[in-house]
């Protein structure tokens, strides 16, 4: 990697020769004679094109795929049958450039869900499983979160309770809670607390399909992709017994709270994260706290987190975990203390 500044032109060795070439205010871009995009620099909003909001300071590839799948998380109903489809393209310029090697499939628990060597995936009793697909001959490997329900139903129940209240999700996408409602937890104006279930009130024609509970506030994921909070973020600056819509988040998948940390995660792989960050839980590199819903640049192709009190977990789509935050009982399997950035 190259340090410093370069009185004198000097031939980059990474890649071959030029088609085209174009350098930005803070970044470079070029199309090699094959078709294929190389960008380097500056990676704020995306810039560079790997999927990552981070600076690069060696061409990268633009636009490439080892296993991609059409899902990473899907819902199979018992005995329905869903093919799994994976599309191996590289962006070029010049010609479609795909991956045709043979993909080997197998199944983490086969008694919930069994899945072909063409990838058709059969849900055989309720439960969850993970399935693998992988690159014959290679260590590529990308991963799918399986939930087998029963027929008829497409929203899975929840139950979570954080600090002094419950909050339930009912599989019709109703939202109910029961416990303390001093911080408006369960969505009642009056802060009186409930020793029975009452539903939390969303807009007409809103169905939530996740929820995920703090200590004092709570989240809510519709079948549209938008994310709704009620009760009292501090950090956020938010009090409010009425679920309102996150205006900043969209194409949601899923989301994710504990203490006084929130994470959404959406569509194409990118985290976002908000709240206390005091012991680095939201690894962004420093213990500050983030007052509004901000993409965590260095990570992609997440599929899955957890929040726990003062760390957080991650997964992404080829199996691997990423840690940060306390390490005060050894929960993010690091040698030293505290961190506050995601390591593998």
């Amino acid at each position: 990697m190259q340090k410093g500044n370069q009185l004198y032109p000097k031939k980059n060795e990474i890649i071959g020769k030029a088609l085209s070439a174009s350098i930005g205010k803070d970044n470079g871009a070029m199309i090699d004679t094959e078709g294929f995009i190389y960008a380097w620099g500056f990676g704020k909003e995306g810039v560079i094109g790997n999927k990552l909001f981070d600076t690069q300071s060696v061409p990268t590839l633009v636009g490439r795929d080892d296993v991609k799948l059409s899902e990473n998380s899907l819902i199979v109903h018992v005995d329905e049958e869903y093919e799994l489809k994976v599309s191996n393209q590289t962006f070029n310029v010049l010609k479609v450039v795909e991956d045709n090697s043979l993909m080997t499939y197998k199944s983490g628990n086969e008694s919930i869900a069994t899945i072909s060597d063409k990838g058709i995936i059969t849900g055989k009793v309720p439960g969850y499983v993970t399935m693998l697909v992988n690159k014959e001959g290679t260590n590529t490997t990308s991963i799918v979160q399986v939930t087998i329900l029963p027929e008829g139903i497409d929203i899975v129940p929840q139950a979570l309770t954080a600090d002094s209240h419950t909050i339930i999700l009912k599989a019709d996408g109703t939202v109910w809670g029961y416990g303390s409602n001093k911080n408006f937890e369960l969505g009642k104006a009056d802060l009186e607390p409930s020793d029975i279930p009452v539903q939390i009130d969303f807009p007409e024609g809103i169905v939530i399909k996740q929820i995920a509970v703090a200590d004092t506030h709570n989240l809510a994921l519709d079948t549209a992709g938008d994310v709704w909070i009620w009760g009292t973020d501090s950090i956020l600056e938010f009090r409010s017994a009425i679920p309102t819509k996150i205006e900043e988040l969209s194409k949601i998948k899923r989301i994710a709270a504990n203490n006084k940390q929130s994470m959404a995660l959406n569509e194409d792989g990118y985290l976002y994260a908000w709240g206390n960050n005091a012991n680095g839980e939201l690894g962004i590199g420093t213990n500050e706290d983030i007052t509004t819903p901000s993409i965590i640049p260095y990570l992609k192709d997440i599929i899955d987190m957890s929040l726990g009190e003062n760390h957080t977990i991650l997964l992404n789509s080829s199996g691997k975990i990423y840690t940060s935050g306390s390490n005060a009982y050894g929960q993010t399997a690091k040698a030293e203390g505290k961190s506050n950035m995601f390591e593998e």
